[in-house]
């Protein structure tokens, strides 16, 4: 077990902690959790409470947003924008969507390339909010800045795809999975219960050999904050030998960092200027100095070493917790793969997601809405 310790880690607007790092033991009540508006849900030694929404999260993370500050500082959060390419044998083929309700949920989404088609093992809870958040123009999937974030809390806020499901659950699990790796290791519970989709099974305990290999990695970094992403990580879909489709691609962190003091100090001297050339009626100056100021904004930077040293330990990552791991990995996989088939077969998508529309996929749960920033 390594020293406990505790490296700061700013947030945009916020600063959190990595915690040291120590096993636990967890007990996990499983079963179908209805939900009122209301209560909290409890993680470890944190709480997230539920109550109204601020609003649906609606962004959308673009090629060059990964360096600016407008998003990653005031979005970040979790968002993959990536569209699946296929594989040389399969480019040709047209694609199409299966959805049979008559099946065990788990195997009803049948992929059909050609005349082939391929069972996949994506249960509801994972299929439906895929689908819709794959038709949405907007692919930022959960934030902590909503409109109400403030110094006490943070305001959750999530792609209409994912608020009140347990995909949504995860997916903010996979934001803050790296500011407590000793306790993130667990699932959120209401009322003593944690909320498993199909085919999850409870959370065994900590990752100790994984957690310290992490936690080794993020000790030799300075970094500003994170979002979980797919840019630039090819998602691709092929047959195997065996008969099966086959995706690869997988979500990663991109750590960032900025100048943000010069960006404060080139702001109070502008503001100054502004001051003095509106006090002395020269307009036309006035309103130059207030577009700078408008359009400034911190340099953005990744801090590539790290970004990269995650990445290669990706394996270690999954063990951390690989609930929230896998859920995120199927988003990136599954949005992709839609979307090319919404790109190529617009008929058959629409169609699809149709059905998509009349599934209410369970458990049936509330997400929250605030977590405390006094951490």
């Amino acid at each position: 077990m390594p020293k406990p310790h505790e490296a700061a880690i700013g947030r945009s607007r916020a600063c959190h902690w990595l915690r040291g790092v120590t096993a636990a033991i967890v007990v996990v009540l499983v079963g179908a959790i209805a939900l009122a508006q209301g209560g909290a849900w409890d993680l470890g030694p944190y709480q997230f409470v539920n109550g109204p929404p601020s609003g649906p999260l609606l962004s959308k993370m673009g090629p060059g947003s990964l360096g600016s500050y407008g998003f990653v500082g005031k979005v970040g959060g979790v968002a993959f924008g990536g569209v699946a390419v296929p594989g040389r044998a399969l480019a040709s083929k047209s694609v199409s969507l299966v959805y049979d309700s008559g099946k065990a949920d788990g195997s009803r989404l049948g992929v059909q390339i050609g005349d082939a088609v391929y069972v996949q093992d994506l249960p509801d809870w994972l299929l439906v909010p895929i689908a819709k958040y794959a038709d949405s123009d907007y692919n930022a999937c959960v934030s902590l800045f909503g409109e109400r974030t403030n110094d006490a809390s943070y305001d959750i806020v999530y792609h209409p795809a994912f608020q009140n499901t347990i995909l949504g659950l995860r997916l903010l699990q996979a934001d803050i999975l790296l500011f407590d790796i000793a306790n993130m290791w667990r699932l959120p519970a209401f009322e003593g219960k944690v909320a498993l989709g199909k085919g999850e099974s409870p959370p065994e305990g900590l990752a100790q050999a994984s957690a310290n290999k992490v936690t080794s990695v993020l000790r030799n970094f300075s970094f500003q904050s994170w979002v979980l992403t797919d840019q630039e990580a090819p998602i691709v879909f092929k047959t195997t030998e065996e008969g099966e489709l086959n995706f690869t691609g997988e979500p990663y962190y991109y750590f960032w960092t900025s100048d943000f003091d010069a960006y404060k100090r080139s702001w109070k001297t502008l503001v100054e200027q502004a001051k003095a050339l509106r006090a002395a009626g020269n307009t036309g100056e006035y309103n130059r100095v207030a577009m700078q100021i408008n359009s400034l904004e911190p340099k953005v930077t990744e801090v590539k070493s790290l970004t990269s040293g995650l990445k290669s330990i990706s394996g270690d990552m999954r063990k951390l917790n690989p609930q929230v791991y896998d859920a995120a990995t199927s988003t990136v996989r599954y949005a992709a793969f839609f979307r090319y088939v919404k790109r190529t077969n617009q008929q058959a998508w629409t169609a699809f997601l149709q059905k998509m529309n009349t599934i209410r996929p369970l458990p049936d749960i509330v997400t929250p809405t605030s977590w405390s920033r006094q951490h």
